[in-house]
């Protein structure tokens, strides 16, 4: 399943505000909400914590989408594999905007197959980064690996006015 709490595809552009998602759980990607399929939504004032994800983006996943986060909080998150808290893939191209994005964590059975407890960018994703704070993301539960907050695998990170206290992988 995508999107613990929320799915968006196929062209869709909601507009989400002033929303919590906590606790949600997606048994592939997106445990708290997912974007697919050029759904550029929109989402502002909200807050995302203590969701899971099985692979990628234990709060929020993307793939061939645009979506905008403004105002909002990600904390205590999880996923197997990449971003702890978000996940950027395919042609997506995510604006993050005021945003908190603190103690996430990947790779959650610490087999050493995860990274970024923060930020994953992907499979030529694109991420536009301003005014945020993104700290204390882990890669592994038991306090074994390096924290990294952004990491960019293989894709395309623009990023102004930011406090960022480990940016391993960042380019």
């Amino acid at each position: 399943m995508y999107g613990g709490g929320m799915g968006s595809r196929n062209s869709s552009s909601p507009t989400v505000t002033a929303c919590t998602f906590d606790s949600n759980t997606a048994s592939i990607n997106g445990g708290g909400i997912w974007f697919n399929g050029s759904s550029n939504g929109i989402v502002s004032d909200s807050t995302f914590s203590n969701n899971s994800a099985v692979t990628y983006g234990g709060a929020m996943h993307t793939q061939n989408s645009s979506p905008t986060f403004t105002n909002c909080t990600f904390t205590q998150n999880i996923s197997l594999a990449k971003g702890g808290a978000i996940s950027i893939a395919g042609a997506s191209s995510m604006t993050v905007s005021n945003c908190t994005i603190v103690s996430n964590i990947s790779d959650s059975d610490n087999n050493g197959s995860g990274t970024t407890g923060g930020i994953s960018v992907i499979s030529s994703g694109t991420l536009v980064i301003t005014n945020s704070i993104v700290a204390d993301n882990r890669n592994r539960t038991d306090g074994s690996s390096t924290d990294n907050d952004i990491f960019n695998d293989t894709g395309t990170v623009t990023s102004d006015y930011n406090i960022v206290e480990f940016p391993f992988g960042y380019a």
